[in-house]
């Protein structure tokens, strides 16, 4: 079984940086790894939306990896070979701050 891999918190100055260069960023975190994000725009979610229709899995890994800013690519993608399902835990938290799991409520007038 592969080794699993651990995503610490970067520096306050390459969190400064990576802000710099990507504008505002979102903290997606847990005791195991610490990921950064730029929020999905409309177009990433179209994407998601298209992709999704023909194959779930792939429509939510590639919204996660659109929007990813840290760690790398290729770091993430090492860690869905051996963890396949935190593309749903993080691509559901993506889709909360895009607004895409708002509850709203429905009453008759």
């Amino acid at each position: 079984m592969k080794e699993t891999l651990k995503f610490t918190k970067p520096s306050d100055e390459q969190v400064q940086e990576l802000k710099k260069k990507h504008g505002e960023l979102h903290e997606i975190s847990n005791d195991d790894y610490f990921l950064l994000f730029k929020k999905p725009e409309r177009d990433n979610l179209s994407r998601f939306m298209k992709e999704s229709m023909k194959d779930s899995y792939r429509g939510l890994r590639n919204l996660v990896m659109d929007t990813l800013v840290y760690p790398t690519r290729e770091e993430l993608d090492k860690e869905f070979e051996v963890q396949p399902g935190l593309v749903i835990g993080i691509g559901t938290e993506l889709q909360k701050l895009a607004g895409t799991s708002v509850d709203f409520f429905t009453k008759k007038l």
